[in-house]
C-alpha cells in the first residue's frame, strides 16, 4: 500500500512540473528580464545586480502556480529612507509599464501584471543594511508597505541565503511541492514560505526516511 502511495505522489509531481508550460513560463522569463534590464539601465551603480527570487529560484515551483520574482539589492546611500526606495522604484516600473500592465504596491513588493498574457511578476526593492554589507553578507532590508502608519517598517531578510538553503535539499523540495499542489487544489490561502519553513523544520527535528509517501506522512504529522 505504501509503495502505491508512493507511486501516486510520484505521477502528482510528474504532472506538475514546469516543462509542461514551456511556452507560458518562457513568456514570465522574457517579462521579467526586460524588467531588470530596465531597472539596470534607470539606476545603475545606485544597484548591485537584480537576482531571481521565488520558487521556481528555489525549485519549489508547480505548474499550477509559481513564482518568477525577482530582488533589486539597492546600495546603502543610494536613498535616505527605504519607504523612499519603495516608491521610487514604484513611480519608474508605473511610468514605464502602466500602459501594458497593472502596476501595484504591495507588502514589501511592486506587483506587475501583464493581464493579456495573464503574467504576474513580482519586484522586491531592497537595500543593504550598511555600507558595503550586501557583498559581505547579502543581508537586505525591505520597506513594509501598509495603509495603517503603525504596520510600517522594515523587515531584515536574506534571501540568496533562503535559496540557497533550500535548493540542496532534494527531498524537502518534493514534499514542499505537494503542499502546494495541495493548498492550490483545496483553494487555501496558506503562504508558500510557511510551507518551507515547515517542511524544513521538520527534516531538521524528525530526519524522514523511507520512500515519499512516508517521507511526506511524517512531514504532515509533525
Amino acid at each position: 500500500m505504501a509503495d502505491y502511495k508512493s507511486n501516486h505522489l510520484q505521477e502528482v509531481l510528474e504532472t506538475h512540473k514546469m516543462k509542461h508550460i514551456k511556452d507560458a513560463f518562457d513568456k514570465y522569463r522574457d517579462r521579467r528580464n526586460e524588467i531588470k534590464d530596465f531597472l539596470n539601465a534607470e539606476y545603475g551603480s545606485k544597484i548591485y545586480s537584480p537576482f531571481d527570487s521565488g520558487s521556481y529560484s528555489k525549485h519549489t515551483a508547480v505548474n499550477t502556480k509559481f513564482d518568477l520574482d525577482a530582488v533589486v539589492p539597492f546600495k546603502y546611500k543610494s536613498f535616505d529612507t527605504l519607504e523612499d526606495m519603495f516608491s521610487d522604484i514604484y513611480d519608474k516600473l508605473n511610468d514605464k509599464f502602466n500602459d501594458r500592465t497593472t502596476v501595484r504596491k504591495q507588502g514589501v513588493s511592486i506587483g506587475l501584471a501583464f493581464e493579456e498574457d495573464g503574467i504576474d511578476i513580482d519586484i522586491v526593492p531592497a537595500r543593504e543594511t550598511r555600507v558595503d554589507g550586501y557583498t559581505e553578507t547579502r543581508n537586505l532590508n525591505l520597506h513594509i508597505n501598509s495603509l495603517d502608519p503603525s504596520e510600517t517598517g522594515y523587515l531584515k531578510t536574506n534571501i540568496q541565503s533562503q535559496i540557497n538553503h533550500i535548493k540542496g535539499k532534494d527531498n524537502e523540495r518534493k514534499i514542499i511541492r505537494l503542499l502546494k499542489i495541495w493548498k492550490f487544489q483545496k483553494s487555501k490561502k496558506y503562504k508558500s514560505f510557511f510551507f518551507e519553513l515547515l517542511v524544513i523544520k521538520a527534516y531538521d527535528s524528525t530526519l524522514p526516511t523511507g520512500n515519499l509517501w512516508e517521507q511526506f506522512k511524517t512531514v504532515i504529522q509533525y
